[in-house]
């Protein structure tokens, strides 16, 4: 039982020397923690918002314009 207190002793502050196996392990958890794991609470989930459109006309009398809607940003 003293054994696991140490070991999570060491583990809460962290008191394993650089270059140790468990320094490893914990790098290499960090680096794919934060390539794998999407943050929810910095990157919010975009809304289903209808997109707005409008008709680009032209200024002149040319009927044979031809109209395209265009979403707006």
């Amino acid at each position: 039982m003293k054994k696991i207190g140490k070991i999570l002793f060491k583990i809460l502050f962290w008191t394993y020397p650089r270059g140790s196996w468990q320094y490893d392990v914990f790098c290499v958890l960090l680096i794919l923690g934060t390539i794998f794991i999407k943050p929810d609470f910095l990157l919010p989930k975009k809304s289903n918002l209808p997109i707005k459109k409008f008709i680009i006309t032209s200024t002149s009398d040319k009927s044979n314009i031809p109209q395209f809607p265009v979403p707006s940003p």
